[in-house]
């Protein structure tokens, strides 16, 4: 949310308003995007299921990482969302031509997910010069029409993105580090949405797997904290451990193989304390359904 005010120079600039704080701390509001987030689940398998044309995972990952670069400049969550959209209509219908419809499909999903995020959508035309004019406007007006019937126009979504503030406020995180967490936590959750492999996993499961990891990040320093945030967590959503720790480990593998400095991961020490989560060394190790 957020509005125009004019800046010293003259120029337009983007005031966007902070979190509401009495609807983060509500348990009620928690409890209900909790409940309404496996609404908005795609088939984890559609590519076997429904598309049965040539569409490969490495051609959804190539269209996802485009839909990226596009929506750098957009607000948070728009990627997301649109992938969800992306994913929700392939769930449900066949594409005949993925090299001929893809691109196009991929555009859509920002328009309307710009639409739903941003105060002022993506244009059709940028959309257009983004594609290289493999596609024109009026292509994009059809197909957006295409997508939102196919979606019964329930366009809209609870998504790892929404669910971080509502974390972030019910874990001890010290306030100076609570900007650097949740920066890493959505950077992580853009880099998910473009592999195919994670979407057996539910909202809850990617935004506690990409907070976890953040948190993992912080280093030694903050040792306890990552031992005990499922604990944590675990007072207000049903958390699955073990398959948090196959989730930690695919994240971990996904940023192995896009950054070569990546930084060691401390191993979690051990007490008499309930069995911890796997720590980051044991689930680098799970094997991985990698497309």
């Amino acid at each position: 949310m957020f509005c125009y005010e004019a800046g010293f120079n003259g120029n337009y600039v983007p005031r966007r308003a902070s979190p509401d704080g009495v609807n983060i701390n509500d348990p009620k509001t928690l409890s209900n995007l909790l409940r309404v987030s496996s609404f908005y689940q795609p088939d984890p398998r559609y590519l076997e299921t429904m598309q049965q044309n040539h569409f490969t995972g490495k051609m959804r990952r190539r269209l996802t990482e485009w839909m990226w670069e596009i929506s750098d400049v957009c607000e948070e969550g728009v990627l997301p969302h649109a992938v969800n959209i992306l994913d929700r209509y392939l769930s449900i219908s066949p594409v005949e031509s993925p090299r001929e419809e893809l691109q196009l499909l991929g555009a859509v999903s920002l328009f309307l997910a710009s639409k739903l995020r941003e105060a002022t959508p993506i244009s059709v035309d940028g959309l257009c010069e983004n594609g290289g004019y493999s596609y024109n406007c009026g292509e994009v007006r059809r197909w957006e029409l295409k997508v939102l019937n196919a979606l019964n126009w329930d366009t809209s979504a609870v998504l790892p993105h929404d669910l971080l503030d509502h974390f972030l406020v019910r874990l001890p995180i010290p306030g100076e580090l609570k900007q650097r967490v949740t920066n890493h936590a959505r950077t992580l959750i853009n880099m998910c949405c473009t592999e195919y492999n994670f979407l057996p996993h539910s909202s809850i499961m990617m935004a506690t797997g990409c907070l976890y990891d953040a948190v993992v990040a912080l280093g030694k320093s903050h040792l306890e904290l990552r031992r005990n945030l499922p604990y944590l967590l675990s007072e207000y959503v049903e958390i699955d451990k073990e398959e948090l720790g196959i989730v930690h480990g695919k994240i971990r593998a996904l940023m192995e193989s896009n950054r070569n400095d990546l930084p060691p991961v401390d191993p979690v020490v051990t007490d008499d304390k309930p069995s911890p989560l796997l720590t980051p060394t044991d689930v680098v190790q799970l094997p991985l359904e990698m497309q």
